[in-house]
Formats: C-alpha cells, sequence, structure tokens
C-alpha cells in the first residue's frame, strides 16, 4: 500500500481498531490520532518507513494494544507513553529504538512487552542451489548485528508484567542488572540470544515463571538453579553451559 502519511483522524472519533499493517509507504502518522478516545487497537506491523510516533499518541487513554513490530527507523517512544494507563500489550521489536522512556514504568496494566531484536534472514535462492551458495559466501554477513537496550530504572515498576521478551539484545551481565522478582506475576520469560554469563537476579527462585526461553545464550555457563514451578525449558544452542540441575520434572524443546 502507498500510503504516505495517515489522514486526519478528528472526525473519526468513534473508531476503536486502526490496522495499518505492511503499509510500507506510510511515513507519518498525523497528531490528531490523539483524538481518538476510544482507540482500543493500533497495529504498525511492518511500517518501514515510518520515522516516529506522535506525541499525541500519549493521550489514547483506552488504547490497550499497540504493536510495531518492524517499523525500522522508528528509534525512539514518546517520552509521556506512561499516559497509556489502558494499554496491556506492547510490541515494538525489530525497531530501532535503544532506549525506553522513564515513563515506561506507570503502565500499571501493562501485561505483554516484547523488545526483541529481530534478525535478518538469509534470502530464499531463486535459482541453483549452488548460486545461491556462491552468492551467500561471496557476500558480507546476513545476519544484523544487534545492539543493547538500555533499562531505565523505573522498569522494575512494571510489576504486572506476565510475558517479557528480550531475546537477542545482546545484554551482557552488567546490562540486565533488572531483578526479575519484582515481576510477581511473570510466566513467561524470553532471554534468548543474549551474553550474559549467569542467569539474571531474581530467575531462578521465581515461583511463578513456567516457560523460560534462554536459545543461542552462547556465554551462558550454568544452569544450576532454575524456577521451583518451570516446567518449558528453551535452550538450544547454549554450548558453554557446564552445569545443570536434574531436569526430570521439566519439558525441554
Amino acid at each position: 500500500m502507498n500510503l504516505v502519511e495517515t489522514p486526519n483522524f478528528a472526525r473519526l472519533l468513534s473508531l476503536e481498531r486502526l490496522e495499518l499493517e505492511g503499509c510500507s509507504s506510510l511515513v507519518e502518522v498525523d497528531e490528531s490520532i490523539g483524538h481518538l478516545e476510544k482507540l482500543v487497537f493500533l497495529n504498525l506491523v511492518n511500517c518501514n518507513n515510518l520515522r516516529d510516533l506522535p506525541n499525541s499518541i500519549c493521550n489514547l487513554r483506552s488504547l490497550e494494544t499497540m504493536n510495531f513490530r518492524g517499523c525500522l527507523k522508528v528509534c525512539s517512544l514518546p517520552e509521556h507513553l506512561g499516559n497509556l494507563e489502558a494499554l496491556r500489550k506492547l510490541v515494538i521489536s525489530g525497531s530501532a529504538i535503544k532506549e525506553l522512556p522513564t515513563s515506561i514504568g506507570l503502565l500499571k496494566n501493562l501485561g505483554h512487552l516484547s523488545i526483541a531484536e529481530l534478525k535478518e534472514a538469509l534470502p530464499i535462492p531463486s535459482k541453483s542451489w549452488f548460486s545461491f551458495f556462491s552468492s551467500w559466501v561471496s557476500d558480507s554477513p546476513k545476519r544484523a548485528t544487534s545492539s543493547s537496550l538500555v533499562l531505565p530504572s523505573t522498569f522494575i515498576h512494571l510489576t504486572s508484567l506476565r510475558k517479557l521478551n528480550l531475546c537477542d539484545r545482546n545484554f551482557l551481565d552488567n546490562e540486565i542488572s533488572i531483578d526479575f522478582r519484582n515481576f510477581k506475576f511473570l510466566s513467561s520469560l524470553n532471554l534468548g540470544g543474549n551474553n550474559f554469563c549467569n542467569l539474571p537476579a531474581g530467575i531462578s527462585n521465581h515461583p511463578k515463571l513456567v516457560n523460560l526461553k534462554l536459545n543461542d545464550c552462547k556465554n551462558l555457563q550454568s544452569l544450576e538453579e532454575l524456577p521451583p514451578n518451570l516446567w518449558m525449558l528453551e535452550a538450544k544452542q547454549c554450548t558453554s553451559i557446564e552445569r545443570h540441575p536434574s531436569l526430570a520434572d521439566i519439558v525441554i524443546v
């Protein structure tokens, strides 16, 4: 779709869902979106040329879901994001965001947060296997290099989190210093593709955590202590693990 800019929303005050997924030419969302007091669902997935989000988006007090996965050029969130008091699901994976606003800690109803880095996929071969292999060898590496994300100190105030995805952010041990015990309802956690050597604080004894993903944590050295009620663990390609406990009661995939 060749939509470059959204229309003025001032007369669409009853709008509850706005679906703009795949509008790859979209560059700007009109400030009037802030008038949509009944908007519950906002989908901007794969709007590859969208540069930023208008500050007026923070006026959407009824908004429950905001998804702009794959918006490669969005590099920041509005400062007053915390005003979205009804927000329950926020997906910003695959964006250029490197830092979260401190106001994110005010999102008391946020239950699902995904800030994963999306890795660039290898191209699909269009000719022979040999020509594809030759081009793959001669070109530069196809996988995008991930960057770490700065988590503000207020991040620990997201006490309603049930599902958190922080995979492929290249976090080192000292870059993920939050204590996961603060997220007392957390049941699903994806930390795959990070560079820490030890599990972050608060995971090993988290009573609610049942699903833990650690795929491609190639520097992780130990799984000696795991959450007591864990029933599903993904730890593929964790090539440095030296110590692990009895896994009799855990489904490993």
